[in-house]
């Protein structure tokens, strides 16, 4: 399991979390105020289910799709500056691939000689890449089973609290403790105090978003 979790993007856990909760919430809500009347408990549960799981296998295919794309996209243009050679030119083409990378948090100058290096290195063959494209695929898993994970517990509250009133709170609650915990757990800071502040900024962003889509027919 931790093998499996170094390979997975954290921000993608949150984002998926938030998308599977919000929306799970915000069907909870619109029938809890009676925004959208459904028929049966087995009904909304089947409308909180098939959103999240339809959501998630969109997303899965996305982002694999995504990340095999900007791959053959980028092994592309590095054939290309390689044949180039290093110059100012090639430079400045490479230059954009670092955005939003660990490059941002270093000096121009370091920029230069990682791109120099980066031209003037050994392509690596496409049959050697079979291990990223496994990477790939296991974020985008992630984003589907994430996605469509976050409805379950929700599912269950619906289906077997005999109350109405109190299944619902009960799935706005564990929805809450879920958001809690990954954003704690995903935490981009060290101090644990401020892991504990960003779970209750996602927690409360997403019972926001939750309380918008519902009256805005999100």
């Amino acid at each position: 399991m931790a093998r499996i979790l170094e390979k997975v993007d954290p921000d993608l856990v949150v984002m998926e979390a938030t998308y599977g909760i919000v929306m799970a919430l915000t069907l909870v809500l619109v029938a809890q105020l009676g925004i959208v009347n459904y028929t049966s408990r087995h009904t909304l549960v089947m409308a909180i289910l098939g959103m999240d799981f339809v959501w998630g296998a969109i997303d899965m295919f996305a982002f694999f799709r995504s990340d095999i794309t900007a791959e053959r996209r980028r092994r592309h243009l590095l054939r290309k500056l390689h044949a180039e050679g290093v110059s100012e030119s090639t430079r400045q083409e490479i230059m954009p691939e670092f955005e939003g990378t660990v490059a941002d948090l270093v000096d121009g100058e370091s920029r230069r000689k990682v791109a120099d290096i980066i031209i003037s290195g050994d392509i690596v063959e496409e049959s050697r890449v079979v291990g990223r494209y496994r990477n790939y695929f296991i974020n985008a898993l992630t984003a589907f089973v994430v996605t469509a994970g976050t409805a379950i517990p929700v599912a269950l509250c619906i289906l077997f609290i005999e109350s109405e009133d109190q299944a619902f709170l009960m799935s706005s609650l564990i929805s809450s403790v879920m958001m809690f915990l990954v954003g704690v757990y995903f935490s981009p800071f060290e101090r644990k105090v401020y892991g504990v502040l960003w779970g209750l900024l996602l927690t409360f962003t997403a019972l926001a978003l939750s309380v918008m889509c519902a009256f805005l027919g999100g």
